[in-house]
């Protein structure tokens, strides 16, 4: 990626996200506030969100053996 190539999209992603971005840091990780997750979600839709549900039941009944759904991360 070139030096012009990486400025413009550094732009673009601090106007998307309102935070600084940084190219080339040691985790890729993008870190919410908690109250966040109080948040409505403004795109929410009723089909989308059955499917949701339903895909997260299905790994949670997977038993002992499932993949971790939530992984705790190192703080960025």
């Amino acid at each position: 990626m070139d030096a012009a190539h990486d400025s413009l999209q550094r732009r673009r992603l601090q106007l998307v996200f309102g935070c600084p971005v940084t190219f080339g840091a040691a985790a890729d990780c993008v870190v919410f506030p908690a109250w966040s997750l109080a948040l409505p979600i403004a795109t929410r839709r009723e089909p989308t969100r059955a499917v949701a549900v339903d895909a997260c039941r299905r790994l949670l009944t997977v038993g002992a053996t499932r993949p971790e759904i939530v992984v705790p991360s190192r703080r960025c």
